[in-house]
């Protein structure tokens, strides 16, 4: 399993820092009808600090030929991928509904489109998570609401955690079904505040990143 699969435009990005990939990143270069030589040493470049590289070269020509392409193979890959962090790196904002509809289904999934963004993006990847917290340390929750929640979460499934909500409302609402109303709304905010407050989630561009739970 694969912390992050990045699909790679490489019409119109060709670079990524190397130095800021991990051994559990896979990297899918989409390469045009003339652009063998170059995608070929951007791979050998990037070889020794990733798990994978595949260079997938496409026959046809446009101004959006690779967009097509990249969307055809997210979708042959999905099931392999769809509990890794899935980035494309592309300039084009075509990608951005394809985007949208894959959100839809709890995938994490985002277009990046500039290198300083995919910098930034790969160094939230790679950061650390929080140390385990001591089993003690429910004791300190304010209610007993907060620490049925947060046990709830703690117990789940593999296959369940891979597929948890990625927006606030949509982890609210995911919740309160579970509960089956038998905790309150509000008290199911206050447990996703307490959650954000000692690190248990993490927010990143609107979205939540599950830190030890």
């Amino acid at each position: 399993m694969y912390k992050s699969v990045v699909f790679v435009d490489f019409e119109n990005i060709q670079k990524i820092d190397n130095a800021l990939l991990d051994s559990k990143t896979k990297i899918i270069v989409m390469v045009g009808l003339d652009q063998d030589n170059k995608a070929f040493e951007f791979a050998k470049n990037l070889f020794n600090n990733i798990s994978s590289i595949e260079l997938i070269k496409v026959n046809g020509r446009g101004p959006n030929a690779l967009d097509i392409f990249i969307a055809f193979y997210i979708g042959r890959y999905f099931e392999n991928i769809k509990e890794s962090e899935i980035i494309i790196c592309s300039k084009d904002s075509d990608y951005d509904q394809l985007i949208k509809h894959v959100d839809g289904y709890g995938i994490s999934i985002k277009r990046i489109g500039l290198v300083e963004e995919i910098k930034k993006k790969i160094v939230e990847i790679k950061e650390p998570k929080q140390k385990k917290k001591e089993k003690e340390s429910l004791k300190t929750i304010e209610t007993n609401d907060t620490k049925i929640v947060i046990e709830y979460l703690q117990k789940q499934t593999k296959s369940q955690k891979g597929n948890r909500p990625k927006k606030i409302e949509t982890l609210e609402n995911y919740l309160y079904a579970h509960f089956s109303q038998k905790i309150s709304m509000d008290k199911i905010k206050k447990a996703i505040e307490f959650m954000k407050n000692n690190k248990y989630i993490i927010i990143m561009n609107n979205r939540i990143n599950y830190n030890n739970i």
